[in-house]
């Protein structure tokens, strides 16, 4: 009986190389707004200043995130059945309400079924990042190119998602 077997030093030096890089995804902000959050019944008008949605964001209080985050992609999706665009802003901020980091502001055009949009976030000069608490988002309904005013009777609706996708190291 004879056996044979095939070996290979191992080369150890290749564990210095390997790097970890876990992705963390997560929901962030979802709402819906319809055609009352944009009108006021009382006096028959539209409503013109932003309506504002503050919702906590706690990953970043782990000193693990902190320490390791290299990059956050923001993704938001939007779907706009009024026939207005909107403006929307989207800032991140710190426990005493100072942002921290802002998106560039976004315009979601009239009925919009499929509005998509995503930035990313280095980390690396952008330190203060890491501080935020909370997320603001601001829609701020844009006027009329006619002069119409909504009609409350009309089922209108905006639904708003967005999500975070974090890279860290390791």
């Amino acid at each position: 009986l004879i056996c044979f077997s095939c070996s290979k030093q191992l080369d150890f030096s290749q564990v210095e190389d390997l790097s970890l890089a876990p992705i963390v995804e997560s929901s962030l902000v979802f709402f819906t707004l319809n055609q009352f959050d944009f009108f006021d019944e009382i006096n028959s008008i539209e409503v013109t200043s932003p309506i504002n949605d503050v919702t906590g964001f706690s990953i970043l209080q782990s000193k693990f995130v902190q320490n390791n985050l290299i990059e956050v992609d923001f993704h938001i999706e939007v779907r706009n059945q009024f026939d207005r665009d909107f403006n929307v802003s989207v800032v991140f901020l710190d426990a005493e309400n100072v942002i921290t980091y802002a998106l560039t502001p976004i315009v979601i055009n009239k009925n919009t079924q499929n509005f998509s949009y995503n930035e990313s976030i280095p980390i690396t000069g952008n330190q203060d990042f890491l501080r935020a608490t909370k997320i603001q988002v601001s829609i701020e309904l844009s006027p009329s190119s006619d002069g119409a005013v909504l009609d409350p009777s009309i089922e209108q609706k905006l639904e708003f998602k967005s999500s975070g996708t974090f890279y860290l190291r390791v």
